[in-house]
């Protein structure tokens, strides 16, 4: 089967979608901003020690140290 996409255009469109807007409206988990900085509610451990990176754009999970 023929790849539809490089390792390099993936990685490229990734870091192109915002991944707040994608938390927030696309996958509708709830989140808010506290002291100026997004926040969403984490999956695993059901708290709101997140945050996202917008460079690369990936979110981080504090308490259990991950990466999502």
């Amino acid at each position: 089967m023929r790849r539809r996409f490089t390792g390099g255009e993936l990685f490229q469109l990734r870091n192109r979608i915002p991944v707040d807007w994608l938390i927030k409206e696309q996958l509708h988990i709830p989140s808010k901003v506290i002291e100026g900085i997004f926040r969403f509610l984490c999956p695993l451990c059901n708290e709101f020690q997140t945050a996202t990176n917008p460079n690369p754009s990936f979110p981080l999970e504090f308490n259990i140290y991950c990466n999502f």
